[in-house]
């Protein structure tokens, strides 16, 4: 059997899988070293890494969904919530950020897209009013 400590969350998630079948009298000793390496912070909330978030949105698409939410005492909505941020950010929609950062890039687009929306609007006025001038011009001459 590996150290427990050099391995990470998802190989201890298996391992854990694992000895219960095996071993159903050691479960309870794998559920307590299960716990304590969930990382669980003061609030009771569980922090997982970018990878592990990745290894378990691939698990979902494996095993189906209530499984490996149940598997991993997830909510529905966490799941669901990284789903998102990945499929928008990519791999960096998962990493933990305030998402006052998210914002603030999301404000610095938005302007730069209406400044573009303006530029566009102002050359394709241009645009027109040169074509119109050209057509009064060929107007004119040709009478």
């Amino acid at each position: 059997m590996k150290n427990i400590n050099s391995i990470n969350i998802m190989e201890k998630f298996s391992l854990f899988d694992k000895q219960c079948v095996t071993a159903p009298k050691n479960k309870m000793k794998l559920q307590i070293i299960f716990e304590l390496y969930m990382q669980k912070k003061e609030s009771g909330t569980k922090k997982f890494t970018d990878k592990e978030k990745l290894q378990i949105i691939d698990e979902v698409k494996k095993n189906g969904l209530k499984v490996t939410l149940a598997k991993y005492d997830l909510f529905q909505g966490t799941y669901y919530y990284w789903k998102r941020k990945l499929l928008i950010y990519g791999d960096e929609g998962l990493q933990h950020k305030k998402s006052t950062q998210n914002d603030q890039l999301i404000k610095k687009l938005e302007r730069e897209n209406e400044q573009l929306k303006i530029l566009l609007a102002e050359r394709g006025k241009k645009l027109k009013s040169i074509q119109s001038g050209k057509s009064i011009v060929s107007i004119r001459v040709s009478l």
